[in-house]
């Protein structure tokens, strides 16, 4: 069989505002049959205060304060365990 290269689903920009948190969750698949096991990285590595959680895909933050509003540009890579190592990504530019 010929590894195929896991799918992110799109995900939209996301705006948080002071004092707020972001609870996002991330959908990814493997077409493959069987799935390969999937894991998730991200670059450059999440802001402080941002965490990832693998077994619910689920990616949280806050922004306490205005004084800690910013932009940030996040690269979210899907990638499978297959022969060989396949990923797909997702690029949001600051708009």
């Amino acid at each position: 069989e010929v590894n195929r290269a896991p799918r992110l689903s799109p995900i939209a920009n996301q705006v948080v505002a002071p004092g707020a948190s972001l609870a996002l969750v991330l959908e990814g698949t493997d077409p493959d049959i069987p799935a390969n096991r999937l894991s998730w990285t991200f670059t450059p590595s999440l802001p402080q205060g941002a965490t990832f959680d693998s077994p619910t895909r689920t990616l949280r933050g806050d922004v306490p304060t205005p004084a800690q509003a910013r932009t940030y540009s996040i690269r979210a890579v899907l990638q499978d365990d297959g022969t060989p190592s396949l990923s797909d990504l997702s690029i949001k530019e600051p708009s």
